[in-house]
């Protein structure tokens, strides 16, 4: 039966202690968690115990915790770690990913959550522990896709620039988002299911143009704030932006009678755009 030495080491009985310079000592007040996570069959983290030195030694063995008076927080982590470990930003990532491309090539009713996993290479419980439903999944693709082409908010730590700089690089950002091949086909897709599925065109609309259109407008308030802008309805003003950068490049990409559209070209017809809405308001850029 092992027993706990005088210096709080494991020990087997009838054997002599002997301890490298730097080997491990487990303290006695890792003993009464070590029991009762072994009881309840918990899986423990590796750890760091205390060394004969004072310093701290990593082991990688589930020998219990330690509660480490000189790194609280360390230890906080460590317990905390086991009760429910974080969710892996990689996994969230890999699903959104699949769930993207599955939901393109088969349909959101064709494109099971098995399948999702296996694309993503997670167990479809780590799918349902990132998001409850299909639903809920497909409404996170539609803001991820968004967002990496688009922030939040196109305002906070945007560099000084005159309105029309800013209202071209949201531009530019705009419309390469929406003549995208993955645009094009989320479009087509949703017009075909637009009557079976109104939820997921009412999640495409909220997620989608209606993002983009929060984010135009906070643009638009920041140049008025600033007295660079001026409207009544700004409303009115972000959809005749939208309107504008759309032009009839989107259309046409959707019918398939336009092929990709380089950069420059994109340039060109965003920097005529945003010329003619400014024409169409007072502004006075300082």
């Amino acid at each position: 039966m092992p027993l706990l030495s005088k210096k709080g080491a494991y020990q087997p009985q009838g054997q002599p202690i002997h301890r490298a310079q730097n080997q491990p000592v487990i303290r006695k007040e890792t003993i009464r968690p070590l029991r009762i996570a072994l009881f309840l069959g918990l899986a423990l983290p590796t750890v760091s115990l205390y060394n004969k030195t004072g310093l701290y030694s990593p082991i990688n063995k589930f020998e219990g915790f330690v509660w480490m008076k000189q790194q609280p927080e360390k230890a906080k982590s460590d317990c905390l770690a086991v009760r429910g470990r974080p969710r892996s930003t990689d996994k969230h990532q890999a699903i959104l990913d699949a769930a993207g491309d599955l939901f393109l090539e088969m349909g959101f009713d064709r494109a099971a959550m098995d399948q999702i996993a296996q694309r993503a290479g997670v167990s479809k419980q780590t799918v349902y522990s990132h998001f409850t439903n299909k639903e809920g999944l497909f409404r996170a693709v539609i803001k991820h896709r968004v967002t990496e082409f688009f922030p939040d908010d196109p305002v906070a730590g945007a560099a000084p620039r005159s309105l029309e700089d800013r209202l071209r690089e949201i531009g530019r950002r705009y419309v390469t988002l929406v003549v995208s091949e993955d645009a094009v086909a989320l479009f087509r897709l949703l017009a075909v299911n637009c009557e079976s599925h109104p939820k997921l065109v009412e999640m495409f609309f909220e997620e989608g143009p209606g993002r983009l259109a929060a984010g135009i407008e906070k643009v638009l308030a920041h140049a008025a704030a600033q007295g660079a802008f001026t409207c009544e309805d700004r409303a009115e003003a972000t959809r005749l932006f939208g309107t504008l950068m759309r032009g009839d490049l989107h259309l046409r990409r959707t019918l398939g009678i336009e092929p990709p559209l380089s950069a420059s070209a994109i340039d060109d017809h965003v920097a005529r755009a945003v010329r003619i809405f400014l024409d169409c308001y007072r502004h006075d850029e300082s």
